[in-house]
């Protein structure tokens, strides 16, 4: 009886830790993550640890096969828990240098890389692709494409809004591009407004004082002669 109990017990302590461990989100590699789109040319999202749905992932493949096909542009999608070094840029060019990620000759490959836990993206271009895609522009989609997503927790339309943007500015809709510089300049009027607002405070509160006249014995503001009078 005994005997089983302890059987009993040291057999729920292995459940618990193969339990646990199975909860324990894994830091992908470069070395590990399971580069799908070398199985299969049709799919280009990695997705491990099952964060998308597959609608989305099926939609988004969809998108990128197409993407390939019209304008050469090879792209990964990356969607995991956590990598290993929380740096999604270093991360990302380890695998480009590892996989060749892009047309060798224009050098256009796409990379968008999300990790949930670790609270990171990122979003690389090859040289072919940094006069259509610039920094600023890959900046202004992940601040106002991306982030206001990922704050809801919303992997799905986070990744869907942002391959969605970046597939038409690499297809050329100007439209796109108007909207982000457009929203990009009103931040830029606002800033400069409440930069303008300062200094006039500042000017307010330093010079307006110096042009006071006070009494040097008492501390007080002199009289002042507003109008003459003659008796």
């Amino acid at each position: 009886m005994i005997c089983n109990i302890k059987r009993m017990y040291v057999l729920l302590i292995g459940i618990f830790v193969c339990a646990t461990l199975s909860l324990t989100a894994q830091k992908w590699t470069p070395e590990t993550l399971p580069m799908v789109h070398l199985q299969d040319a049709r799919r280009y999202v990695c997705n491990p640890d099952n964060i998308l749905r597959i609608t989305t992932v099926d939609s988004i493949d969809t998108q990128l096969y197409a993407l390939e096909q019209d304008k050469g542009v090879e792209t990964v999608v990356i969607v995991v828990k956590s990598i290993e070094g929380n740096d999604p840029y270093e991360f990302g060019m380890q695998l480009s240098r590892k996989y060749g990620i892009g047309n060798k000759k224009q050098n256009t490959g796409l990379i968008v890389i999300l990790c949930t836990e670790d609270r990171s993206y990122q979003i690389l271009t090859g040289r072919g692709l940094e006069g259509t895609i610039p920094d600023a522009i890959c900046k202004r989609v992940e601040n106002r494409v991306m982030v206001p997503l990922l704050k809801q927790s919303d992997w799905d339309g986070a990744m869907l809004a942002t391959m969605k943007v970046l597939d038409g500015i690499i297809r050329g809709d100007e439209s796109i591009n108007k909207e982000l510089e457009e929203e990009n300049i009103g931040a830029t009027i606002f800033f400069g407004v409440l930069l303008i607002l300062f200094i006039a405070g500042l000017v307010f509160l330093i010079i307006i004082p110096m042009g006071v006249r006070v009494c040097p014995h008492c501390g007080k503001k002199k009289m002042k002669i507003y109008k003459r009078c003659v008796v």
